[in-house]
This record gives structure tokens, sequence and C-alpha cells, in this order.
């Protein structure tokens, strides 16, 4: 045999190897005819087999038929503007924070009196934008 590492000695590979008596007897065995299929059991498989198929095609093209309806592409669109508008608020909100820390960037310190009261109504404000 040849110098195999030893970690390699004992692997399967899933197949072995048969001598030539044996095949040929398996051969022999293996002769027989498979059963025959009946036309009307294929047709009733392959239809069984693409039913789930037209039904998820019928809800894609109900979905498309919906989502180029006028009122549809209305109702993104409000929802684009409204989602804009939010965007616009909570960046008027962040952004003067924001600002104020990259302009005080060279002290070492923040002094910020009645921190809590300015963080807490900019928290309630962000809640109300994002929460309604």
């Amino acid at each position: 045999m040849a110098d195999i590492p030893a970690e390699y000695q004992n692997l399967d590979f899933g197949f072995s190897a048969i001598d030539e008596a044996t095949y040929v007897a398996n051969q022999e065995s293996a002769t027989e005819t498979p059963p025959s299929i009946d036309e009307n059991d294929l047709t009733r498989v392959v239809l069984n087999a693409l039913a789930p198929l037209e039904d998820k095609l019928d809800t894609l093209l109900t979905r498309r038929n919906v989502e180029e309806s006028d009122d549809v592409q209305l109702a993104i669109a409000q929802a684009q503007d409204e989602v804009r508008g939010k965007i616009t608020e909570l960046e008027k909100l962040i952004m003067p924070l924001l600002v104020n820390l990259l302009k005080t960037a060279d002290k070492e310190y923040i002094h910020w009196p009645n921190r809590a009261t300015q963080v807490q109504s900019t928290i309630d404000k962000v809640l109300a934008i994002t929460r309604g």
C-alpha cells in the first residue's frame, strides 16, 4: 500500500472495491425490469408538483397588479414624503448637538448645566417623531 498519512488512513469516501465475480453476480440479479409507470400517475404527480407554483405565481401577479394601481403609488409617495419629513425633523434635533460637540473638540471638558432637562426634552421629541 502507498504511503498514506495516518490522519487519512481510516477515512470512508463512500465506496468500496469488489472483484469481478461479485460485479457479475450483481448484474445478473439487477436485470429485472422496473415496474411500469402509469401515464395518469405521472400526470397526477406533475400536476401536484405544479400546484404550489401556480399558487405562488397567482399571488405574485396579484401583488404586482396592486402595486401598479394608482392608489398604491399615491400611498407610497405619501409614505416616502412622511419619512423624509421625519428624517429632516430628526436631523434638526441631532445636528445642533453634534455641531456643538465638534466646535468644542479642542476642549477637554464639557460644561452643560441643566443637561438632564435638555436631553430628556430631546429624547421626548425624537420618540414623538419615531413612534408617533
